[in-house]
Formats: C-alpha cells, sequence, structure tokens
C-alpha cells in the first residue's frame, strides 16, 4: 500500500498536537494531557479510589440527583470538609468560594459546577468532572450509572489523581523535579 509513513517524532507530535486540541475524543484516564491538565509533569499513572452503591430507584432518577450537584445543593456528604477546602483554596488564591451553576439540574460539556469543569457526559450514564481549585496535580470526579436487571441502578463514584512531581533539589535558579510521580499508583 503506497503511503506516506511519519517518523517516530512525526507521530508523536501528531498525537500530542490532536490531544492539546482536543481533537481526540477518549475516555481513557491513563496518561490523557486532558485529564493531568495539559501538564506532562503530572504522573501518567492516576492513583484512583472507588465506590459503588446500588439503589431501587431508575438511573433517569439517579441521574437527576448526580446532575444537580454543586451550586446551591452543595454536595453529597460533608458540606464543611468542602467549604473549609475552599476557604484554604482562597487563602491561596485560588478560585475557592467560587460558587454556582449555570442551571440548577441541567448540565453540558463545558459547563462550570463550582470550581468543577464538565469533560464529559453521557446522559443517564456517566459524568465526568475536573477539580478547578489549586493542588498539586490534576483530578477528575466520574459518577457511573449501570442499569440493574432488577430495575434499581447502580451508581459508581470514583476519583482519579495525577499528582505532581516532588521537589527534590535546587541548581541555582532553577528547581528539578524528581519522577517520584511517574510509577504507576
Amino acid at each position: 500500500m503506497p503511503q506516506s509513513l511519519l517518523t517516530f517524532r512525526q507521530a508523536v507530535e501528531a498525537a500530542l498536537d490532536a490531544e492539546q486540541r482536543n481533537a481526540v475524543a477518549a475516555r481513557w484516564t491513563q496518561g490523557a494531557l486532558m485529564y493531568r491538565a495539559y501538564r506532562p509533569d503530572y504522573a501518567y499513572y492516576a492513583k484512583r479510589a472507588s465506590g459503588s452503591a446500588e439503589t431501587h430507584a431508575s438511573t433517569g432518577d439517579v441521574w437527576r440527583v448526580v446532575t444537580s450537584l454543586g451550586g446551591a445543593n452543595r454536595y453529597f456528604y460533608c458540606n464543611w470538609m468542602w467549604t473549609l477546602r475552599e476557604a484554604i483554596d482562597w487563602l491561596v488564591a485560588g478560585p475557592g468560594f467560587t460558587r454556582g451553576r449555570r442551571d440548577p439540574a441541567d448540565v453540558r460539556l463545558g459547563d462550570s459546577i463550582d470550581y468543577w469543569t464538565v469533560i464529559g457526559i453521557e446522559p443517564e450514564r456517566r459524568l465526568t468532572l475536573h477539580f478547578g481549585l489549586k493542588a498539586h496535580g490534576s483530578g477528575i470526579l466520574e459518577f457511573e450509572l449501570e442499569p440493574l436487571p432488577s430495575g434499581g441502578t447502580r451508581l459508581t463514584e470514583t476519583a482519579y489523581w495525577h499528582p505532581q512531581g516532588c521537589w527534590v533539589f535546587s541548581t541555582g535558579r532553577r528547581w528539578h523535579r524528581s519522577t517520584c510521580s511517574s510509577s504507576k499508583g
């Protein structure tokens, strides 16, 4: 098959360029620049924590609850801890107490929900949010709904964290990061 082939360098540059332009629709969180806030110094492999619960409610009912979080509704648990985290962020010149949303129930791709940004949405299936407060890394929060044969729903919430590298030594005016965050987590 006659075709022009790319060198390795050209292929990597083309792939990174497509990803930075969001030309590649992907959900894969491991290494995706979009999920690492376009920072190559954030860990390639995400640390992950997940939990799930089952309910007799339909996926539509659960979806309405999940997509109503934030703004005046606040969050599902420990709102005092979220307020404390917002205060700390505000003290270090972050968005902190940025609260609100475009609509109290509806979400669209790109919407801001407080300091979260909607980066993925599949109605009644998955909602993916990017963390916007100041932190040493990049965070993703994902809600996934799975219909059960009984008519109920399994809701799985997964938090992904791509930590920033560790500060280890200084050489004059420049700091260098170690690669401590590049190992699989």
